[in-house]
């Protein structure tokens, strides 16, 4: 069973950690590496933001959230005010998960997390749209877009 926990900047490493270690398997070269993490929305002045902000989730296979064994995958975002004359909307900068089932555990939690904060929608990343089956989605720009008020079957 795995475990959700709303993460700080104490998380900071493990995101980091992770996500090198991702695009280790994907970039050989060392400097591309680091280019590619300075407009990556995992980077470290990216994380320190929305770390703070509470609207950040992290997955474990375990209850040891506290530690880097176990690590699942992670969401960062934050709620914004008063656009689209929707009054909060939940903004998901970056998902990233090991699996898909880990994956949509992040994108149900997301949606969820809205919910129960009465938020009106939730701004999925542009990656994502095609795994948001079941959800009634709409695009802005072209970022798939959750409305909280109503989910279909």
């Amino acid at each position: 069973m795995s475990e959700i926990k709303v993460l700080s900047l104490d998380d900071r490493e493990v995101i980091l950690e992770y996500e090198r270690a991702n695009l280790k398997s994907t970039i050989e070269n060392e400097d591309e590496r680091r280019f590619f993490e300075w407009n990556a929305p995992w980077r470290e002045e990216s994380l320190e933001h929305y770390l703070k902000l509470g609207w950040s989730v992290g997955l474990w296979e375990t209850s040891q959230t506290d530690t880097k064994e176990g690590f699942l995958g992670y969401f960062i975002g934050q709620v914004y005010l008063f656009h689209e004359s929707m009054t909060q909307t939940l903004w998901i900068e970056s998902l990233s998960a090991i699996n898909q089932t880990a994956k949509e555990k992040l994108m149900d939690t997301a949606y969820r997390y809205a919910r129960e904060k009465h938020l009106q929608r939730v701004i999925f990343p542009e990656n994502l749209s095609g795994d948001l089956i079941g959800y009634e989605t709409e695009t802005l720009n072209t970022r798939p877009v959750v409305k909280t008020s109503k989910r279909m079957t």
